[in-house]
């Protein structure tokens, strides 16, 4: 039952409402036709004012137009009685009896006036009828004239100067001139009475329109003070006033919107230069507000939420900031270890300078990472070049390598060939045979380890040139002292010491015995240098004289086609040398090769001097006749058996002297 009630109640209250809906309706209705009549009232006074506007205008035309048909009448009567003028000169002229003589000629038009023609017409006359006048006469009348002229030209003058309206000295003077002056100055008459009537009131008129206009100048000049320009309305006056009225009230429910908008922008602005000013506090610390940093786009929610909780947002902002720094500062620090890492291992593996110092200037310069990736990019492909060129000149330098490995091997291969031929040099003709006193024993090699050897050699070389101690006190490379360890390190013992793995070479002689024989054994070094001296020195100066050889041919200073063409200038050399078997076969050997033994020593004349030495100069000390001194004497002996023997051409060289110059001794 209550549902069934309340239902009932809900039904009357929705009857009520549907009543209450029709009546607002109704209202509605009634009001919006008011306010449809209302705008169809102010449509209507406008049309009305702009009507009463638009009469307005067509009286004041209407008055207008019937002052300009008033000024055109009077100018038409003006004309009319010009034309009854005109009418009556021309009857005056028609009935003048000068025209009534010439009315029949053709007419001519002359620059002269009727009283000129007329005045010449008489003179005509008089001519004609043989009135001569006196001369007396005719200079009185010209003076006469002539004072005429004058005073009428002063008088001509000063109507000029007083005229009230502006003259043509152009126009030429109508034939009906006196006439028309006549009805111009009836017309100047006229117009000066009505004139004088008008001026006062032009006077009056003109006072207060100044008047007017001054004071519509200071209202207009304090307009433009407080406004831009004037409006001109195109609706009626009072609909404007009521329009202006209602503006006016929409200016002020504005201005108090404004108003409470102010206040709050003004708070909001407060709160936004408060925030900013903890954001530079903040800034002094972290410098966020720099211009190489890029600003970054807001999300969402930190848009939506930043209007209403600015601080708690900075707030938040700035804590993420902070630790954002804390990681950045840690990352910071490890990329600098990383930096200076690298920087290490650039100056230690990296032998080209100009190569090192730009991975370590680029590391060093780039704190952008962009820039650090771009530089990574630039430097690949440098690196990328720099071991193209470097494979390439690996590739050539192998094979000068190559080159310079294979002429040292070829050197020293032919090196040890000829110290291998070096005993043939030195042998002696026992009967019908010939031996070697020497036998030189050079260690053989394999050609691969043999370059393998020369190849580490030069690795060696090269190490060692990069050290520092080849550099001078500016940091670059000492010549000087790279030549002279290259020479040291590239001389023939010591490469043929390394080529040969450290083994020696071994030099064997055979022994001369007394009775002029050479033994079929060969004996050590190291045992030889047991023997007498004599011995001694004979195999001592066969080795000698092989190895000058050697050098000679060399150095290219072997005359073939002399018999001696070489001198070995030795100062005291035999010492215990002095029996044929030590010495005849290093003479024989000397003769061999073409030396000439010039020897200084102490000896005394012995025989072996004498077999030896076909010229010997000799300096000995006599006694002087008194006995306490000593003369030096010098002499001279040639055998010239051994010379007639040997070589004849000889004797008759001996004897000879010639002076030599300093160069070519």
């Amino acid at each position: 039952m209550s549902i069934d009630r309340e239902i009932d109640d809900y039904e009357n209250k929705l009857k009520d409402l549907e009543q209450e809906s029709n009546y607002l309706g109704r209202k509605m209705e009634r009001a919006l036709d008011y306010f449809e009549k209302v705008k169809y009232k102010e449509r209507l006074s406008n049309q009305l004012y702009q009507k009463n506007e638009e009469l307005v205008f067509v009286d004041k035309k209407i008055s207008f137009n019937e002052r300009h048909r008033e000024r055109k009448e009077a100018i038409v009567q003006g004309i009319k009685a010009g034309i009854r003028d005109l009418s009556s000169q021309i009857s005056i002229i028609l009935e003048d009896s000068n025209y009534r003589e010439v009315k029949h000629s053709k007419a001519l038009y002359r620059d002269v006036n009727k009283d000129n023609i007329l005045e010449e017409r008489k003179y005509i006359k008089d001519r004609l009828s043989e009135k001569q006048k006196g001369r007396s006469e005719i200079e009185r009348q010209l003076k006469e004239t002539e004072k005429n002229i004058e005073r009428d030209g002063d008088l001509l003058k000063r109507k000029y100067a007083g005229a009230n309206y502006p003259i043509d000295e152009n126009i030429k003077f109508p034939f009906n001139g006196k006439i028309l002056i006549e009805g111009l100055l009836t017309d100047i008459r006229e117009l000066k009475e009505g004139l004088e009537k008008i001026l006062p009131s032009l006077r009056k008129k003109e006072k207060f329109y100044e008047k007017k206009a001054n004071r519509y100048e200071l209202r207009l000049e304090s307009f433009h003070k407080e406004f831009y320009d004037i409006i001109y309305f195109t609706q009626p006056l009072p609909s404007v006033k009521k329009q202006i009225f209602q503006e006016r009230l929409e200016i002020e429910e504005k201005e108090k919107y404004l108003d409470t908008n102010y206040k709050r922008l003004k708070n909001q602005l407060e709160d936004i230069q408060n925030n900013i000013q903890n954001l530079e506090i903040k800034n002094g610390k972290y410098e966020f507000l720099l211009e190489n940093i890029q600003g970054t786009v807001l999300t969402a929610d930190i848009k939506q939420n930043l209007p209403y909780n600015r601080e708690g947002t900075i707030s938040k902002l700035i804590c993420e900031m902070e630790d954002f720094t804390k990681n950045l500062e840690t990352h910071k620090a490890m990329v600098d270890s990383e930096r200076n890492q690298f920087v290490q291992f650039a100056n230690i593996n990296v032998k080209d300078i100009r190569l090192r110092e730009m991975a370590v200037s680029g590391i060093k310069n780039k704190r952008v990472f962009h820039e650090v990736l771009e530089w990574e990019k630039n430097m690949g492909k440098t690196l990328n070049r720099v071991i193209r060129i470097h494979e390439k000149n690996m590739m050539e330098h192998d094979k000068e390598l190559n080159q310079f490995i294979q002429y040292l091997y070829t050197y020293l291969s032919t090196l040890a060939d000829e110290m291998r031929t070096i005993p043939k040099n030195t042998k002696v003709k026992i009967g019908d045979d010939w031996k070697e006193i020497f036998q030189i024993q050079v260690p053989s090699w394999e050609e691969e380890e043999g370059k393998e050897e020369i190849r580490k050699h030069v690795d060696w070389m090269i190490s060692k040139l990069e050290k520092e101690e080849f550099l001078d006190e500016e940091g670059k490379e000492d010549q000087g002292k790279i030549k002279k360890a290259i020479e040291n390190w590239l001389q023939s013992k010591q490469l043929l010491n390394i080529i040969m793995g450290g083994k020696e070479i071994k030099v064997r002689c055979r022994k001369v015995t007394n009775d002029g024989k050479v033994s079929n054994m060969y004996y050590s070094w190291e045992s030889s240098n047991q023997w007498s001296g004599g011995e001694k020195w004979s195999k001592n100066m066969a080795l000698f004289l092989g190895i000058l050889n050697y050098v000679a041919e060399k150095k290219q200073h072997i005359l073939p086609n002399q018999k001696r063409h070489r001198t070995v200038i030795m100062d005291n050399p035999f010492g215990k040398a002095s029996s044929d078997h030590v010495l005849s076969p290093v003479f024989f050997i000397a003769e061999q090769l073409g030396f000439q033994f010039i020897a200084l020593t102490a000896h005394g004349e012995g025989r072996f001097i004498r077999d030896y030495f076909p010229v010997v100069y000799s300096c000995k000390l006599r006694p002087s006749v008194e006995g306490d001194t000593s003369v030096l004497t010098k002499e001279k002996n040639i055998n010239y058996a051994f010379f007639k023997d040997n070589d004849p051409m000889v004797i008759e060289r001996i004897g000879e002297r010639e002076q030599l110059s300093m160069f070519e001794i």
